[in-house]
C-alpha cells in the first residue's frame, strides 16, 4: 500500500514489524506517516517514518498501516474515542450481579 505524508493510518503489524518491538506501537494505534528531513521518503523500499501523538515513533513497513474509515477519520478530527480495544490491558469486565 502506498502512504502519504502528514495522512494519519491505523496500525495493523505485518510479521516483519510485529517481530520488530523498537516501536512500542500496537495494533490498532492511530500514527501519523511523517517526512523527515534528511531521511528518504515515504513508500521507499515499502518503509516509512510514523509518529503517534506528535511524538516520533519509527520507520514501519507500509504495508502495516490500513486507511482509517470516513467515521474513525471525523473521531480523531474531532478528538473523540470511538472505543477500546479489548486486548487492551486496562479493560475490566464488570461483574454480573
Amino acid at each position: 500500500m502506498k502512504v502519504r505524508a502528514g495522512c494519519k493510518y491505523r496500525y495493523n503489524p505485518v510479521l516483519l514489524d510485529a517481530c520488530d518491538p523498537r516501536t512500542g506501537l500496537v495494533k490498532g494505534d492511530v500514527v501519523k506517516v511523517v517526512k523527515l528531513h534528511g531521511c528518504p521518503p515515504p513508500n521507499t523500499m515499502g518503509h516509512c517514518h510514523v509518529e503517534k501523538d506528535g511524538r516520533f515513533v519509527g520507520l514501519v513497513c507500509c504495508n502495516s498501516l490500513e486507511k482509517l474509515s470516513e467515521l474513525e477519520r471525523q473521531a480523531e478530527a474531532s478528538g473523540l474515542f470511538l472505543g477500546m480495544d479489548y486486548d487492551d490491558e486496562s479493560y475490566v469486565e464488570m461483574p454480573e450481579d
